[in-house]
């Protein structure tokens, strides 16, 4: 396929999606221009996924792209919330790190040996109510608390306070369900020695995160950071000319020789 997969309709899509979360970002202080960009990019994370079938424009890299979007955009928005968003965003990028790579663009059917909460969770592809749910906490939970903090709620929808409260506390669980499953598949990729608990991992991801915020001191720097270190370390993997120059020297590569490989070409 090799070049031809960047200009899959579904990936093309992808490129939209970006240039939304871009101009959303620059926007995010006039609630009326991020809220709708921000919500036309979520909106299109469904389009993408049901025309890749629909074509059968399914690949790797499309399924890499999905998720790097929905990670820049959740973490954009977590930074702009809170000063301690980045940890939300290190979580959803350090998941994306250990799992992505070796689920591939099927990842969504890879989980049959996992615990019956995962699998209800991914049951469907997320088409279930459980799945619902977790989706809708981890995709509009951010935009719901963005509503909150600039009044659009109160003075746009004019929602009593208890609705507020309420959707908030269901999207807040359902965010929950979503980082109990993040921590769970993350203890389970193969490609991490077993010896290392799932704690250590975790911990090691985010301390590495940490160090960059604190000396970058701003939020939104600290998530460019972010998007860099969980891309930057698959795109050997991913990127369809990189992954045809890469198999010509072994079948898989790990995680850390991949690491060393990008360093010596810095």
């Amino acid at each position: 396929m090799g070049l031809q997969v960047l200009l899959y309709w579904p990936n093309i899509i992808g490129y939209i999606r970006i240039g939304l979360v871009l101009a959303a970002w620059a926007a995010s202080g006039t609630p009326a221009l991020f809220v709708p960009l921000f919500s036309v990019s979520t909106a299109l994370d469904g389009v993408d996924g049901w025309l890749a079938r629909r074509l059968g424009q399914s690949s790797r890299f499309g399924a890499w792209l999905d998720v790097v979007v929905d990670n820049m955009g959740r973490g954009m928005l977590w930074s702009l919330l809170f000063e301690w968003g980045w940890l939300v965003s290190a979580l959803e990028w350090c998941v994306f790190v250990c799992n992505h790579n070796t689920r591939g663009d099927h990842w969504k059917d890879s989980f049959t040996t996992s615990p019956r909460f995962i699998q209800a969770i991914m049951a469907n592809g997320f088409r279930t109510p459980l799945g619902t749910w977790v989706v809708s906490g981890l995709h509009c939970l951010p935009l719901w608390l963005y509503g909150c903090q600039c009044g659009l709620l109160t003075h746009w929808l004019y929602l009593p306070s208890w609705i507020q409260t309420l959707g908030t506390l269901l999207l807040g669980a359902g965010r929950l369900l979503a980082l109990s499953a993040e921590v769970k598949t993350t203890c389970g990729y193969h490609h991490v020695d077993k010896s290392h608990s799932c704690i250590q991992i975790i911990a090691a991801h985010i301390f590495n995160v940490f160090f960059v915020h604190v000396m970058l001191s701003h939020s939104q720097t600290s998530h460019l950071f972010l998007c860099r270190y969980g891309v930057y370390g698959h795109t050997l993997n991913t990127l369809p000319v990189m992954r045809s120059w890469k198999g010509k020297r072994t079948e898989s590569c790990s995680a850390e020789s991949t690491y060393t490989l990008l360093s010596t070409l810095e």
